[in-house]
């Protein structure tokens, strides 16, 4: 197949409508230089060049999706605080549908501020609480789902733990997808893939494929046999570490 041919195919493909819920994060940089050690205590001082803010977590699958000319609707939490507006605004600017993005003024928007010294990361600070929503707004989530699902292709669980996708409201958003025939890709977390059940695809990385099966993976043989074990035991049709 030469290029022509295949860019003319690819222009017949209409642009996919991606649903996205998860946990938005939104994550800061900090670089500069680190030229002395501080005469306060044996740490780097850190001499600021530059601060940069970007979307993380389940904002940045959406903005990926985005950039591969995906139509992208986002369902998450952030905090009524100007750390969230600042994430939405960063959402907006990527074009994805941020309006089932949530304020829920219980928690913090979750935050990740990295310190950097050229390409050494030399300190991390993580603001987040993991605890379950309240019921009112684990109703807004659902809301949200729902109306946004009529018009879904696919549907991405963007789990980082972070309280989002608590188990009732990925049931939730599997029972909708699959009597709808959507597929749902699963990015998950946790030791547990039961709340993924449903699933048309989970895409653990090798870490979090041994946390979830209690046993390291050392070879090819032994992670296509994990991944068959983790579909199985999860009824999701299939895994991919």
């Amino acid at each position: 197949m030469n290029s022509d041919h295949l860019l003319r195919l690819l222009d017949k493909l209409a642009s996919p409508r991606v649903l996205v819920v998860g946990d938005v994060i939104l994550d800061r940089y900090v670089a500069g230089d680190v030229e002395r050690i501080s005469p306060e205590a044996p740490i780097p001082v850190l001499k600021v060049q530059r601060a940069e803010l970007r979307v993380g977590g389940a904002g940045n699958v959406a903005a990926n999706l985005r950039s591969m000319d995906a139509e992208v609707s986002l369902v998450g939490l952030v905090g009524d605080d100007s750390w969230g507006r600042d994430l939405c605004a960063l959402l907006e600017e990527t074009g994805a549908d941020a309006s089932g993005v949530v304020v829920d003024s219980d928690r913090p928007t979750v935050r990740k501020t990295r310190f950097m010294s050229g390409v050494q990361q030399i300190l991390r600070v993580d603001w987040e609480e993991e605890g379950a929503v309240s019921a009112e707004i684990a109703d807004r989530l659902r809301s949200h789902i729902e109306g946004l699902m009529e018009t879904a292709d696919a549907v991405v669980l963007s789990d980082y733990g972070k309280g989002a996708l608590s188990d009732e409201l990925c049931s939730y958003v599997l029972r909708l997808a699959n009597e709808r025939g959507i597929p749902v890709v699963a990015d998950p977390k946790g030791s547990s893939y039961l709340k993924y059940k449903g699933a048309t695809l989970v895409s653990p990385n090798r870490k979090e494929a041994e946390l979830a099966l209690g046993k390291p993976l050392q070879s090819d043989e032994s992670i296509a046999a994990g991944a068959r074990e983790l579909s199985v035991a999860n009824g999701v049709e299939a895994v991919v570490i």
